[in-house]
């Protein structure tokens, strides 16, 4: 899922600098991945080997979108800068969440425990998601 999601913005970056045609382009060695997994993976691992693969394509439809963009760019990219603050929001995320499940489970309903914990996680990725940009704005501007 993560490729997933890292691959639209890419997308959308190619399209705003001319470069429309080049995600159709990527998707055709992807293709052949997502095609390659299912058959060697699935007959094995059934249901999970499809999602093995599905994530191998996006994984190489994503590594060709950040090549491209880089490029076109003529520039190396800043994935360091994106990505580390979204990476340190995450952990804390899922520690808290599963800190709050493993402590409420024994005295709650499952439900209960699972929504407080989801809770919890998100507000701690959104609470250090934005103290790390505030940081970032902070270090940014001196």
């Amino acid at each position: 899922v993560i490729c997933l999601c890292l691959t639209y913005p890419a997308f959308s970056l190619l399209q705003a600098i001319g470069k429309a045609q080049l995600p159709v382009y990527l998707m055709l060695p992807a293709l052949a991945v997502k095609l390659a997994g299912n058959l060697l993976l699935v007959p094995k691992y059934g249901v999970t080997g499809a999602g093995i693969s599905t994530s191998l394509c996006y994984a190489v439809i994503l590594t060709g979108a950040l090549l491209a963009l880089r490029r076109a760019l003529g520039e190396p990219l800043q994935l360091r800068r994106f990505l580390l603050p979204q990476s340190f929001s995450a952990l804390a995320c899922a520690s808290a969440a599963w800190v709050v499940y493993s402590r409420m489970i024994g005295s709650f309903p499952q439900r209960i425990a699972f929504l407080c914990a989801a809770g919890a996680g998100g507000a701690v990725y959104l609470g250090t998601l934005l103290l790390v940009r505030l940081d970032e704005c902070v270090v940014c501007s001196s």
